[in-house]
């Protein structure tokens, strides 16, 4: 979390002390693709099929009911248009990983 925050600090919307380039859209990507190997080599598929429908169910909860919610408010509140609509609802949703 911490270099999440450090790197809006230091990026473009903060202090600009880092220009986007190749270099940092590269080991950017590199990133993310590390954190989501971390994350899927951390999962049990053992407890996984043992909690597969409770996965499944929550899983779909928790897709659908942030962007169902929030379509409404960015339209009625916000005044945003179809695409940010979209866009910001579907931010609500969080992700987890489902094997708990």
């Amino acid at each position: 979390m911490g270099l999440i925050v450090l790197g809006i600090i230091i990026g473009l919307e903060g202090l600009n002390l880092l220009e986007y380039s190749l270099f940092v859209y590269v080991f950017s990507t590199i990133g993310l693709l590390y954190i989501i190997f971390i994350a899927g080599s951390e999962l049990v598929l053992n407890e996984f099929k043992a909690t597969k429908n409770k996965s499944i169910i929550f899983g779909f909860l928790t897709f659908s009911i942030p962007p169902a919610l929030g379509i409404p408010v960015c339209h009625y509140f916000l005044g945003f248009d179809v695409n940010s609509r979209l866009l910001t609802a579907t931010m609500f949703a969080t992700h987890p990983l489902l094997s708990n």
